[in-house]
C-alpha cells in the first residue's frame, strides 16, 4: 500500500471560472468516488487540491471519522509566481 495518496479532483464545480453549480454538478461524482477510494484503500495520508471555494467541510463529513483533516489555502502569489487562482489542500492524516 502506498504510503500518501496525492492528486486533484475536479474543481468545475466550485471554481469561480466553472458553472458554480458546487454540489449539484455531475462532477461532484468524481470527487465521491475519490472518498470512497481512501476509505476502501485507506493510506495513511492523502493530499487533496482543489480551488479555495471547494468546501472543506464535505471532506470532513465524508471522511472525518478517518482522517484528521488539516485545510491550507494557497495563493502562488505568495510564492513570487504570476496566478489568478488560489488553491485549497486538504491534508488528510489517519486518527489513531
Amino acid at each position: 500500500m502506498a504510503k500518501m495518496h496525492t492528486s486533484g479532483t475536479s474543481c468545475t464545480a466550485h471554481s469561480r471560472q466553472g458553472l458554480k453549480l458546487g454540489l449539484n454538478d455531475p462532477n461532484v461524482l468524481h470527487m465521491l468516488c475519490w472518498a470512497a477510494l481512501r476509505l476502501e484503500i485507506g493510506e495513511p495520508e492523502a493530499l487533496l487540491e482543489n480551488v479555495e471555494d471547494f468546501p472543506s467541510d464535505v471532506m470532513t463529513r465524508l471522511l472525518g471519522d478517518h482522517y484528521f483533516i488539516e485545510c491550507v489555502q494557497m495563493d502562488p502569489r505568495m510564492y513570487g509566481c504570476f496566478g489568478f487562482n488560489r488553491y485549497s489542500y486538504k491534508l488528510l492524516q489517519v486518527t489513531r
